[in-house]
């Protein structure tokens, strides 16, 4: 099976991360790799400015490009390694060996040889190693534990929305329950890590940005255009890339987010159009026929800050345990 390496997902199918297989169907130059090894991944990725070292978790075994560095490990906690490389200390090494700016079709100029020769700190003990990555992996299960119900809450609303639009009653076109408001003009690198308002981009997860300004204000739709299809509701101060479709609706701003929501799926094959990296048809999109809850705007209001507060409350509890493990990786390891 030819397999790829993830920065966030580790050694995945090719398949399961481009939707198709990139490999050759002669892999005679591949690696085969077994289950419990690890390969080196030289080239950038967001958060792994050095490349990326993931362990084979997934499969019994793989077959990967001989772009990749791919080695085993003896006398030494596998679960602790993983734990260490996640944790990036390794970095200042590849730094150090492969110099700034070294890279080659966006591969580190890092050989063989270079990346076994780096030198890396470890705990001497294996008891020590093993109480450190049995800690670790207990934090991984409580973050996997609480990203899973945050999942579940997601699908338990979008079946709740799928009840509520089929019982429903047609209301209107799109076009006609809306206002387009202007293009922003700001790309999706204004958006920072930290800010006072959030800053929406063309992305399926909420918000992940945020600015210090803000341009709207009120209840909104926030429609990607380039992608997938991606609908998120606001209600409040906040700013959003241009690329964005933002939507002031005239009456029923749930009831139509819900409409949106329950034809992702439909918005997604129909209503993106082009090769490569598609986009939405705005004539398409804003002739659709709407069809609204049979509930008042109170009734869908209540309901939608009920699912929402449950999720939202989640996401934050998940976010300190993925900040507080950072911590971990950052000061557990020299």
């Amino acid at each position: 099976m030819p397999l790829t390496i993830s920065a966030q997902k580790g050694l995945i199918n090719q398949y399961d991360y481009f939707d198709k297989q990139i490999a050759s169907l002669n892999l005679s130059n591949y690696y085969i790799i077994q289950n419990g090894e690890f390969a080196y991944n030289k080239s950038y990725s967001n958060g792994y400015p050095y490349g990326a070292i993931k362990r084979l978790d997934y499969f019994e075994q793989g077959a990967l490009s001989s772009l990749y560095i791919c080695f085993s490990i003896s006398n030494i906690d596998s679960d602790y390694l993983v734990k260490y490389f996640d944790s990036g200390k390794w970095n200042k090494q590849v730094k150090l060996i492969s110099g700034e700016g070294a890279r080659n079709h966006g591969l580190l100029n890092l050989s063989p040889d270079d990346f076994f020769n780096i030198n890396i700190m470890i705990s001497p003990s294996e008891e020590e190693q093993t109480k450190i990555a049995h800690f670790l992996n207990l934090i991984n299960s409580k973050i996997k534990y609480m990203d899973g119900k945050i999942e579940a809450l997601k699908k338990y609303r979008k079946g709740i929305i799928h009840h509520l639009i089929k019982k429903g009653s047609l209301a209107s076109k799109i076009r006609d329950l809306v206002r387009v408001e202007k293009k922003t003009g700001l790309a999706s690198s204004y958006g920072k890590d930290i800010g006072s308002y959030p800053f929406f981009i063309n992305n399926d997860e909420g918000i992940e940005k945020y600015c210090d300004e803000y341009i709207f204000n009120g209840q909104y739709l926030i429609i990607n255009t380039g992608g997938t299809a991606s609908v998120k509701y606001y209600d409040g101060k906040f700013s959003a890339m241009s690329d964005c479709l933002i939507l002031r609706p005239i009456a029923h701003a749930i009831g139509l987010y819900y409409f949106l929501v329950a034809n992702e799926k439909r918005i997604n094959i129909a209503g993106f159009q082009g090769t490569g990296l598609k986009h939405l048809d705005q004539k398409w999109f804003f002739n659709l026929k709407v069809i609204l809850p049979n509930l008042s705007d109170a009734e869908l209001n209540k309901l939608n800050e009920l699912t929402e507060s449950q999720i939202e409350n989640l996401k934050k509890k998940a976010q300190l345990m993925k900040s507080f493990k950072q911590y971990l990786l950052a000061n557990m390891f020299i």
